[in-house]
């Protein structure tokens, strides 16, 4: 081994650039000495010569220590090779190499000896009287061949050295990959568009000289425009535009990357160049991907280089509110409109948003603006309020925009159907779009558990148990009265008006003749239920039919009542002057809506007054000439009565859980319903008479009668084949009286 010895201000030895990956202390000083690498992470190839990062050592002056040392090691099979000695003065070699050490305000002295070809070991000597930094220059270190992944530089030192142990990845061996990127597109329409690209080595020679090192390939109806070598930036390397380095060759579709030689320094390719729409039926509107190919080891493999579009607009929403009938103040899903290139939208022109006609709107912006464009409302077309008017303002030169329409509000009529809530999009600046904003319920779910029949000139007959449910809390106002109406000459006599779930409270009732007016104390936390079960008077004057009763009221309906409507339009409402106003985006007021379209102060917005209705009963009036018909089943028999006379089934009745069970289809047959008018599909069976329609399905706690549902409490199933249902439950469905014999076990159906 040779020794040497070094003192001066500065310090290089060329060995294998490196980072500091992960420190192992010993028991050493609080500030031993410290490792890291400088510069990036450099990429090189097997099975050649290459500059590897520096590493730097800083050492403490209080922690310098003659005698301390480290030994530095690079990888098996790696060799530091013959520096040009001709670049530094007075430089001292290892091998024919050499160590330059940089330190701060005063001399440094130390030993180096060299241990191998990858080996050396720095030692020490003499003091210092200020910090100093060391960098060891991994330069002209040859990597061995097959090498693969990170190049590290391994530090030992001994038990008690003021330096650490330690490791540095001072670079990294790669095959060479290339990558590409889009540093900026265009939207455009049928005069195309520019896209500017980037491509970057990741080592030296990554880019395969050859005439198709890099080629991008675009879709069907493109073609690449010519390159402008001004249009082309090298951002690193050292190869030049042109034969002798490297050309940009378009051909229609295909775009070349040719490199003429290998590049000595990683390369960094930055270029713009047009894409030509040459054929609009075969080029797809949306994004244009190139695929991205060649001899080098290229990535990605698809790129985005432009959206190609039409002089129109798209529509798209957030997901979709919940609003209810009836009510003021209902926010809908913000939603964007987007010119598919720049100037869709010609200044002048306008955009109308349209809402069903049992919506108008409540709440929407003055001004909608993105850059250098902007929709400004100008007025509500047919003064009914379903229609917003916007007029384009913008600029030749403005890009495309993306205008969103926030925090809007609309007010819906009592019978606004359940659903989805559509804005119609048009005018002259846009083709006609349609987008979903919102989802419509009812405020309240209105059931009723039976329709019984009843008869006309006669008092005190039970209707169906109503049951009024919130589809959410404080959907039912405080201090606001809810309606239940029947039809007119239908009177209630009895009622009994409660709540079953929730804490919604009632404050009192009232009736009057055909309503039930109920007064709401305190509005619900939690949505809650209100029970309503009565008997009433049927005049003469009652048509045969459905009885019906609505449900209404302005603890419901929002929409006629003057406060809702000054919370929903501030200082824009005003009853006396009989319209609504909006300031648009100059401050000009903007006339909306017409108030009392039909001289009914009551009714402000709409006439509807009805949220919800239910059949609670069925006005049978009895034909000339019927017959009263009386069927008897006996329990465990398949023998039956109509009339008294003898009939068979082939399905026996039967108790279970302390219900007696009993074949509808029999009961059915005894009400002269045909075997035409029982259906049977996905296991529902459903029964049609002149009067009813009654449907069950096999284990549904739920039936209907003429379409309204009736909740029971056990299930209809099926036993051989036929629909088995407990009495008291065919008595609700067909509207008939059901009498039962515990001694002779017998059920009579009248």
């Amino acid at each position: 081994m040779r020794m040497l010895k070094v003192r001066k201000k500065s310090i290089s030895l060329i060995v294998v650039l490196a980072f500091l990956m992960t420190l192992f202390p010993m028991a050493l000083p609080a500030f031993a000495a410290s490792y890291s690498r400088v510069g990036s992470l450099v990429s090189v190839d097997d099975d050649g010569v290459f500059d590897l990062n520096d590493v730097n050592i800083k050492i403490n002056e209080e922690d310098w220590e003659p005698g301390h040392s480290v030994i530095v090691r690079l990888p098996s099979g790696f060799e530091i090779r013959e520096a040009d000695k001709t670049t530094v003065a007075d430089a001292v070699y290892i091998k024919d190499n050499y160590i330059d050490i940089t330190k701060g305000g005063t001399d440094a002295s130390f030993d180096v000896t060299v241990l191998d070809d990858n080996e050396f070991k720095l030692e020490i000597d003499g003091s210092v009287s200020d910090d100093v930094t060391i960098r060891i220059k991994f330069d002209n270190i040859y990597v061995d061949k097959g090498f693969d992944g990170d190049i590290i530089a391994t530090f030992r030192a001994p038990s008690g050295s003021i330096f650490d142990s330690g490791e540095v990845v001072i670079g990294r061996v790669t095959g060479g990959e290339v990558t590409v990127e889009v540093v900026d597109d265009e939207t455009f329409g049928d005069d195309g568009g520019k896209v500017t690209i980037r491509i970057e080595e990741d080592r030296p020679g990554a880019l395969e000289v050859d005439d198709e090192s890099v080629k991008f390939i675009l879709p069907k109806g493109f073609e690449w425009g010519d390159v402008d070598p001004t249009d082309v930036k090298i951002i690193n390397g050292n190869l030049s535009y042109g034969d002798t380095g490297f050309r940009l060759v378009p051909n229609d579709d295909e775009l070349c990357l040719d490199v003429n030689k290998e590049s000595g320094k990683e390369m960094w390719i930055e270029f713009t160049i047009e894409i030509n729409v040459v054929d609009e039926k075969d080029a797809d509107r949306g994004e244009v991907v190139a695929k991205v190919r060649g001899d080098s080891d290229v990535t990605p493999s698809t790129i985005v280089v432009g959206y190609y579009g039409d002089y129109a607009l798209t529509a798209t929403a957030d997901d979709p509110t919940t609003v209810y009938a009836g009510k003021v103040e209902q926010e809908i899903a913000d939603f964007t409109l987007e010119e598919e290139i720049a100037g869709s939208l010609v200044n002048g022109r306008s955009i109308t948003l349209t809402l069903p006609d049992w919506a108008k709107w409540g709440a929407l912006p003055d001004s909608v603006k993105d850059g250098k464009v902007e929709l400004k409302l100008n007025s509500f077309p047919g003064k009914d309020g379903t229609v917003a008017k916007y007029v384009v303002d913008t600029d030749v030169d403005a890009s495309a925009a993306e205008l969103e329409f926030k925090d809007m509000e609309v007010v819906l009529s009592p019978d606004a159907p359940e659903g989805d809530l559509e804005i119609e999009i048009s005018g002259t600046a846009t083709d006609d779009l349609t987008i979903k904003v919102a989802e419509v319920k009812k405020p309240v779910e209105v059931s009723v558990d039976s329709a019984p029949t009843i008869i006309i000139g006669k008092a005190d007959q039970d209707i169906g148990t109503i049951t009024i449910t919130e589809a959410d809390a404080e959907m039912i106002k405080e201090g606001k009265e809810l309606v239940v109406e029947l039809p007119k000459d239908v009177e209630w006599d009895d009622y009994d008006v409660k709540v079953t779930e929730g804490d919604l409270e009632i404050d009192r009732v009232k009736d009057s003749d055909n309503k039930l007016t109920i007064t709401i104390k305190d509005a619900s936390n939690d949505p809650s239920t209100i029970e309503i079960s009565g008997t009433v008077t049927a005049f003469r004057t009652v048509p045969e039919g459905k009885v019906t009763a609505k449900v209404s009221g302005d603890a419901l309906i929002e929409v006629h009542d003057t406060e809702a409507l000054e919370e929903q339009y501030g200082d824009g409402y005003d009853r006396t002057k009989r319209y609504i106003t909006f300031d648009n985006a100059d401050g000009r007021e903007v006339e909306a809506i017409e108030l009392d379209r039909n001289d009914n102060d009551d009714y402000i917005l709409w006439d509807d007054d009805t949220v919800a209705e239910v059949e609670v009963a069925f006005v049978g009036t009895p034909a000339p000439g019927e017959q009263k018909i009386t069927a008897v089943f006996k329990l465990g028999s398949t023998d039956w009565y109509l009339n008294d006379v003898p009939q068979t089934m082939d399905v026996a009745p039967y108790a279970k859980d302390g219900r007696t069970y009993l074949p509808m289809r029999y009961v059915a047959k005894a009400l002269g319903i045909p075997d035409t008018g029982i259906l049977w599909k996905a296991g529902t069976a459903t029964f049609i008479s002149a009067d009813r329609v009654v449907s069950v399905t096999i284990g549904s706690n739920v039936m209907t009668i003429n379409g309204a549902p009736v909740p029971i409490d056990a299930a209809p199933e099926i036993v051989n084949g036929r629909t088995m249902m407990p009495i008291r439950w065919i008595a609700t469905a067909f509207g008939v009286s059901v009498d039962w014999n515990a001694e002779t076990q017998e059920v009579t159906v009248n």
